[in-house]
Parts: C-alpha cells; sequence; structure tokens
C-alpha cells in the first residue's frame, strides 16, 4: 500500500508501514537492524528478516516516529511473546 506518503511493507507476523513525509533519515532503523531496514536495498524494508519482536524495537526507536507496524497475528508486542506463544500453541509447559 502507497497513498504517495506512506509506505507498507507486509511481513509474516509484521506489517511496517513508513511515512516519507515524516522522516528525518536519522538512521536508527538502519544502524539497529540493518537485516531488515536497507536503503540499499528495493524493497528497503524486509519485515521476515528478524523476528518480529525486534522489527517491533527497531521501530520504537524511530526518534521521528515514522516507522509504524501492526501484528498479523494475536501475539502483543511485548518482548517474548510470540516464543510463548509458540509453545502454548504446541502444548508445551514451563
Amino acid at each position: 500500500m502507497s497513498d504517495g506518503h506512506t509506505f507498507e511493507y507486509r511481513g509474516t507476523h509484521v506489517v511496517v508501514r513508513w511515512n516519507k513525509d515524516v522522516c528525518i533519515h536519522a538512521g536508527a532503523c538502519v544502524r539497529g537492524l540493518p537485516g531488515v531496514f536497507d536503503t540499499a536495498r528495493k524493497p528497503w524494508v524486509v519485515p521476515d528478516a528478524a523476528d518480529p519482536e525486534r522489527v517491533i524495537e527497531a521501530i520504537g526507536r524511530c526518534p521521528s516516529g515514522a516507522l509504524s507496524y501492526e501484528r498479523l497475528d494475536e501475539v502483543d508486542a511485548t518482548p517474548g511473546t510470540l516464543a510463548a506463544a509458540a509453545a502454548r500453541r504446541l502444548g508445551s509447559r514451563d
């Protein structure tokens, strides 16, 4: 999706949205998670290149707020919850 200002990059567990008009190009995303955010690559955002929790953490460090996300699974954004949910689905107990 693109409205000319906001671009959407869909992964398996998370959708990353980038608003080019808000972005100040500080590079926190690229430095923080270069496997996901790489301005030399097209598309420059590949959400599946890291665990969803790490992608969400990198988005949270964006100083301008140009990056946002949407979870595509039932897991919330708390670190570690994806593994816990997978264990529950498999019937594991701690």
